[in-house]
């Protein structure tokens, strides 16, 4: 019996203190109440290649959740979806380069011209998700090696075209602390850029409460997250970048 309590005890001890270092979401309250932001998507967890869920099943749940994200971006401000927008996230692996693509897949769908830019500068991998070199890119541009023009790249999606990261530098904090990304800062202040909300990827909907269809395009209408180009004859802009820059 004495065993059994202490058992318990321990138990319940180990539970409380797995809850307390436990600092991730597991709802969309814990993420209004937490962050005061508005969820724009929620995105269900995938193991696939989800370009081409996108791409080849667009009735499929993930590829309806992304066009529910990306038409509550197109309500989030009084003139459709933010021209530009950058995409990052806390810690690595949550998703951020998925999310990038997919929503910047999305608006070329809707025949707009998108440029999308991996700026993680640490641990890229969208040219890989896109089968295209790195030869050469943003790190490139930022070191005064290259114009705009000759790191664009093709994709296989029509109407997106992308920038790699191009080689990681020995230290992105430098490279990114030069005059280029201040300039491009300062735009970014002059611009008022906000926080427009956030996305919560790779949500098990089998394990909350409630059913899929309350996180499917909840968030219509609240204003929220980063920056896209959108427009016949202006580019689309999306930028992923690496968590600390």
């Amino acid at each position: 019996m004495i065993a059994l309590l202490l058992g318990l005890i321990v138990s319940g001890l180990a539970i409380a203190v797995l809850e307390v270092l436990d600092d991730t979401f597991k709802s969309l309250e814990d993420f209004e109440e937490q962050l005061g932001l508005a969820v724009l998507g929620v995105i269900p967890f995938s193991n696939g290649d989800v370009l081409s869920d996108i791409m080849e099943s667009p009735n499929s749940p993930l590829a309806e959740a992304y066009r529910s994200f990306r038409t509550a971006l197109q309500f989030s401000t009084d003139h459709g979806a933010p021209k530009s927008i950058l995409i990052t996230s806390a810690r690595p692996g949550e998703g951020k380069s998925t999310t990038a693509l997919a929503l910047a897949a999305n608006f070329a769908q809707l025949g707009m011209k998108v440029l999308l830019i991996n700026a993680d500068l640490r641990n890229p991998s969208q040219h890989r998700n896109l089968k295209r070199g790195n030869g050469a890119g943003l790190a490139n541009y930022l070191a005064g090696a290259s114009t705009p023009g000759s790191i664009f790249q093709e994709t296989s999606i029509n109407g997106l075209y992308f920038i790699s990261s191009g080689p990681i530098p020995p230290n992105p904090a430098d490279l990114l602390a030069g005059p280029r990304v201040k300039s491009a800062v300062k735009r970014l202040h002059f611009a008022r850029a906000r926080v427009v909300g956030a996305v919560m990827n790779k949500f098990d909907f089998r394990s909350a409460s409630y059913g899929y269809g309350y996180g499917y395009g909840y968030g219509y209408g609240y204003g929220s997250l980063e920056h896209y180009g959108y427009g016949a004859d202006a580019p689309a802009q999306v930028e992923q970048r690496s968590a600390g820059d």
